[in-house]
């Protein structure tokens, strides 16, 4: 809310208006499938036409969803943090995410990232928690990537990484395996299905996803070898070295793997991004 107070100067262009345009159908006619690669992203969509029902459409009600999921993203980092490092680390590291410049970017601005980030923040911590013998935050862990999935289906990435952490234990946990993953498969059955049933198709989110840059869609030829396809297989690796929100983490997990240990001052060890003995 400060940052909203200090740097609001009302909704940008991009894709702000996609994303009004879909509330506004929902609000005008109720719940609706969406038409568009925005109108889809359901978890944003419909905060936001709550929004517009309780406060009148307007600019600031359209982006008071982000501002409450980077609230929750707060007291989410603030909560967990307690229980593993205790109050003081946990007010720090909750005022850090608070006045980071992605956060009070996000909250001003409408964009899927935002909700995205409460749910795969949340996701990982779920995760963290139900390595420790706890099932059941490991089958909530794959239900709140499922929601990350959502938004975009980038966070694939989840699932995969749940996968690699558990795979490299031994005795294999298999348990935990399917505990984690199968919830985020129930989420995309769960989806499918709603599709085929609404709509005839099972892959229509994906399908329009998939060619909502216009007929050639987002992905270059893989069949030529040009300068497209060269593009395409660098484009990733540029946004990892200079990516403003995503560069300082990649950085920060190559330096913990390797020094392979991190100590969060005076509490328990965190090995990040690394499994040692049977510790994640």
């Amino acid at each position: 809310l400060a940052a909203c107070a200090a740097y609001w100067g009302g909704v940008g262009e991009n894709d702000s208006f996609r994303y009004i345009e879909g509330a506004l159908g929902w609000l005008q006619n109720g719940p609706q499938i969406g038409d568009t690669h925005w109108t889809l992203r359901t978890p944003l969509i419909a905060p936001m036409a709550a929004s517009f029902a309780l406060f009148g459409p307007s600019e600031f009600s359209a982006a008071l969803p982000n501002v409450v999921y980077a609230g929750l993203l707060v007291f989410l980092t603030y909560f967990m943090a307690r229980r593993y490092w205790g109050e003081t680390t946990a007010i720090w590291v909750a005022l850090t995410t608070a006045v980071s410049a992605f956060l009070v970017g996000m909250q001003i601005e409408l964009s899927a990232t935002g909700v995205e980030l409460f749910f795969a923040a949340m996701a990982c911590w779920l995760f963290v928690d139900g390595t420790r013998a706890r099932p059941t935050r490991l089958v909530l862990a794959g239900l709140f990537a499922g929601g990350a999935w959502l938004c975009r289906e980038t966070n694939v990435f989840l699932p995969l990484t749940f996968f690699a952490v558990l795979a490299m234990q031994r005795p294999l946990p298999v348990r935990a395996i399917v505990c984690a993953l199968a919830p985020f498969g129930a989420v995309i059955a769960a989806e499918m299905l709603f599709y085929t049933l609404s709509v005839g198709d099972p892959f229509y989110r994906y399908l329009t996803d998939l060619g909502h840059r216009g007929e050639a869609g987002v992905y270059a030829d893989l069949s030529s070898r040009g300068p497209a396809f060269i593009e395409w297989l660098i484009r990733p690796i540029f946004y990892l070295f200079s990516d403003p929100a995503a560069t300082p983490a990649f950085l920060l997990g190559a330096f913990a793997i390797a020094h392979r240990k991190v100590r969060c001052l005076d509490g328990p060890e965190l090995v990040c991004l690394l499994v040692d003995d049977q510790h994640v």
